[in-house]
């Protein structure tokens, strides 16, 4: 599946929550997507990640600083 279609059901999605007064629905996915995301950095990491690293610094730890 292509980038664009993804977007488009990402987009379909908040667009039906919206309309829907589901806000608290969409704001909880976006909770537990942070978190996860959080949580896979920290194990990544050994327990160094803070909430100040980027995406590029996780992947250069990871890569060349776990050795």
């Amino acid at each position: 599946m292509t980038k664009q279609l993804e977007l488009d059901k990402i987009k379909k999605l908040v667009e039906e929550c919206i309309k829907n007064d589901k806000l608290d629905f969409l704001c909880n996915l976006i909770y537990i997507l942070q978190t996860n995301y959080k949580d896979l950095a920290m194990l990544c990491t050994d327990d160094k990640y803070n909430d100040s690293w980027t995406h590029t610094k996780i992947l250069e730890y990871f890569t060349y600083e776990l050795n």
